[in-house]
């Protein structure tokens, strides 16, 4: 079991039992915590993209990377103005993809496809279950936000039972494939299946925002943040923790100003939409363009 795994399943019985000694847990205070360690590490995972890129890259110049990847958001923005469900449907699929990639980039081979199915089934099963689990609350969270209501087909308890009864089979299916293949042993199998379950168990025992928080931030963020690191070290030998902290400094704080301006003018009204939906923008924005960065970093690294 990896170091993030063993921390993952400790900081589970620790929230475990802070859950049971607080239960219910008042919505506020979820928000907080859950707000706070997105900020120290889900947010700050995505902030090196433009050195991770150009970095295996033909030097393309840094102003340029910056206006393709601001050019690449403001055209999601606008396509979130003019269709919403649509956008949230483009959000979830790629995200589902990025979570399966970077679970297992490492062990991609020559056929793109089948790797590329496993990424999407594997993310889309722990999407499914989180809303699965959890979705009277998704819809109490949703309830009083009268721009929400048109993207909620896609949360239909019906479509996503379908889905996630799907997508967990091919991916349990894909893996023992994959062990069949010898394209990992069978600890990384047993690894996998075991930690897909807890990852279950922590959405189906834990609120909507306490769950994905923990996935979130350690399973994703902290590992990628990981693969970074490894990677940058490898072509910088001088390269420390604390430098590589330093460098996910400045575009993070450029991220936290961005986002409470825009939480502001909300607030103000200035922008007249509801938090959940301007959560879920703010979101995809910050997501479309990592994405295909990471695509990039992962087969450049893992598949060559």
């Amino acid at each position: 079991m990896t170091k993030i795994g063993f921390l993952y399943i400790s900081v589970f019985f620790v929230t475990m039992s802070l859950v049971n000694a607080l239960y219910p847990l008042d919505l506020v205070p979820q928000l907080v915590v859950c707000f706070i360690l997105i900020a120290l590490v889900g947010i700050p995972h995505g902030a090196i993209d433009h050195i991770i890129f150009l970095e295996g890259n033909e030097k393309p110049s840094i102003p340029r990377f910056v206006g393709i990847y601001l050019m690449v958001m403001t055209l999601y923005a606008l396509l979130w103005y003019i269709e919403p469900t649509f956008s949230l449907f483009i959000f979830l699929v790629l995200s589902a993809y990025h979570f399966g990639q970077s679970q297992f980039a490492d062990i991609g081979g020559k056929n793109k496809i089948l790797d590329g199915t496993l990424y999407l089934m594997w993310g889309m099963t722990v999407l499914t279950a989180l809303i699965v689990y959890n979705h009277h609350e998704i819809i109490a969270l949703s309830a009083n936000s009268d721009d929400m209501q048109p993207l909620m087909v896609l949360f239909s308890i019906r479509v996503q039972k379908i889905l996630f009864s799907l997508s967990l089979l091919s991916t349990v299916g894909l893996l023992i494939y994959y062990y069949s293949k010898e394209r990992f042993d069978l600890q990384r199998f047993g690894s996998e299946v075991y930690m897909l379950g807890l990852i279950h168990l922590t959405f189906f025992v834990f609120p909507t925002l306490v769950g994905f928080t923990l996935y979130f931030v350690i399973l994703h963020s902290l590992k990628v943040m990981s693969q970074e690191y490894d990677y940058l070290k490898t072509k910088r030998k001088q390269l420390t923790l604390f430098g590589f902290i330093t460098m996910l400094l400045p575009l993070s704080l450029v991220s936290y100003a961005g986002m409470i301006g825009l939480i502001y003018i909300t607030y103000i009204g200035i922008i007249p939409i509801s938090y959940p939906l301007l959560g879920f923008i703010l979101i995809s924005l910050i997501t479309l363009p990592h994405a295909f960065v990471m695509d990039n970093f992962y087969d450049k690294v893992f598949r060559t």
